[in-house]
């Protein structure tokens, strides 16, 4: 049963791997990947502290080189996902309403939407259903 033992490496791996992030931040005065993967070598070698300085090297070395894999995918996804999900380049450019083209002849036929305003969207049958939405649109537009 290693399981109790794994969990206090991984607590105390985890606890050291925050306070030496937070230690770096505010020394450095600045969030970025550097901290993340030094903090996780530095953890990851004083976690094997007590199994002598080949094995702390070497788990120091693992820690960062798996933490700056993690890192460097985080930095690649969140890149591909501000490409892909950027709205202020996919909004189209909207054209200035002067250079618009003149109201259509029918719209000009319809008149006024006095019909529209004084009785609304009901009692009107589908022919007029469709008229009082076209003057909506005019008066909208």
């Amino acid at each position: 049963m290693r399981s109790p033992v794994s969990a206090v490496q991984f607590a105390a791996w985890t606890g050291m791997f925050q306070t030496i992030e937070c230690c770096m931040v505010a020394v450095r005065k600045k969030e970025d990947p550097l901290n993340t993967i030094v903090s996780a070598a530095l953890a990851a070698g004083l976690v094997a502290v007590r199994y002598g300085p080949k094995v702390m090297a070497g788990s120091a070395a693992l820690g960062g080189l798996i933490y700056s894999m993690i890192e460097a995918a985080n930095l690649m996804s969140t890149r591909w996902m501000s490409t892909t999900l950027d709205t202020v380049a996919q909004q189209p450019e909207l054209e200035d309403p002067r250079n618009l083209p003149s109201k259509s002849s029918w719209m000009e036929d319809l008149g006024h939407n006095k019909v529209f305003a004084d009785r609304g969207l009901r009692g009107f049958r589908t022919a007029d259903t469709t008229r009082t939405l076209h003057r909506a649109v005019y008066q909208l537009v």
